[in-house]
């Protein structure tokens, strides 16, 4: 069998290289992992941050790593193994924590491009909009004037006050 794991290894664990390959991989893919610079932090992604060949090189990358655990699983004595069993539970739920934060890093993303999509279509009504309001303020001027202009000729011919002064008709 094989000697048994040093002390840092045994720390460490297989399974913390799991997880530690796994984001390896998705940071060469371009994803910031260093804490509070993940989805949801406020802070800027990286351009091809979550990409689809991130998510496949980390998880390619957990699967050789899994084959391999097992082979070492397979001759350790109980207490190492009860040491591995807590790391890979740890691990799995790292794994289960980036992935939720993947999903959600891909949700905002679908949004944002489904609210920059909807910007875009909407933008053309909203110059339309700008140039009615335009015409209906320069419209209403105009009639403002007319109306003005007429309301003195009126006055002007008939003299003011001339619907006080005319008599029943008849």
């Amino acid at each position: 069998g094989k000697p048994p794991l040093p002390p840092a290894a045994a720390a460490r664990g297989a399974s913390g290289r799991v997880v530690g390959d796994a984001v390896a991989a998705l940071a060469a893919a371009g994803l910031n992992t260093a804490a509070g610079a993940g989805p949801g932090s406020g802070a800027p992604a990286p351009a091809g941050a979550w990409s689809g060949a991130a998510a496949a090189a980390a998880s390619d990358a957990a699967v050789v790593e899994v084959v391999e655990y097992k082979r070492r699983l397979a001759s350790l004595d109980s207490a190492s193994m009860a040491h591995e069993l807590a790391s890979l539970k740890s691990a799995v739920a790292e794994a289960a924590a980036l992935e939720a934060e993947l999903k959600a890093a891909r949700e905002a993303a679908a949004a944002r491009d489904g609210l920059r999509a909807q910007i875009t279509a909407l933008q053309p009504k909203v110059e339309l909009a700008g140039r009615m309001r335009a015409q209906v303020a320069a419209l209403q001027e105009e009639l403002d004037y007319t109306h003005a202009h007429y309301q003195k000729i009126i006055e002007g011919v008939a003299g003011p006050g001339w619907t006080q002064n005319m008599g029943p008709i008849e």
